[in-house]
């Protein structure tokens, strides 16, 4: 697995290469999105059933936060369940060699959403239906050029 991880020089490459013309680097990416040994594969379409979770659930579920959001939504949820929260927590970042973002091209970007459409967009669609995101954050994730995740 880290075999097929380290062939992508990024995850641009990876994404684009979802389409690629070379054979072997098409099948590489395919097989690496499609690894169980991974958490490409375990994204919120796994976790939540294609959105079939949020369909049967929707009355049990009390609150809904975004990755981009987390350091807002862990004191709106804090305060929902009544719990005090340690101003001093460390919350979990993603570095970047260089400080850098990781550029997604508008390839990548189609690719990923076409990868992902009957499992994340789908569930992500679900979530804006029952109002647990709203049609701006939706259209958001369609928008993406830059991984984003502060």
């Amino acid at each position: 697995m880290i075999k097929l991880i380290k062939y992508f020089s990024s995850a641009n490459d990876l994404a684009e290469s979802l389409t690629s013309i070379d054979i072997e680097k098409k099948q590489n990416a395919i097989a690496l999105m499609n690894s169980n040994d991974e958490h490409i594969n375990k994204s919120i379409g796994w976790y939540l059933d294609n959105g079939d979770f949020i369909e049967k659930n929707n009355d049990k579920i009390i609150f809904v936060g975004r990755i981009e959001n987390m350091k807002e939504d862990i004191k709106i949820l804090s305060k929902k369940l009544n719990i005090d929260l340690d101003e001093n927590l460390k919350i979990r970042e993603n570095v970047y060699i260089n400080n850098e973002k990781k550029y997604l091209s508008k390839i990548a970007i189609k690719n990923i959403i076409d990868w992902y459409k009957n499992t994340d967009y789908k569930t992500l669609e679900i979530l804006c239906k029952f109002n647990w995101i709203n049609q701006e954050i939706l259209s958001s994730y369609y928008e993406y050029v830059y991984i984003n995740d502060n």
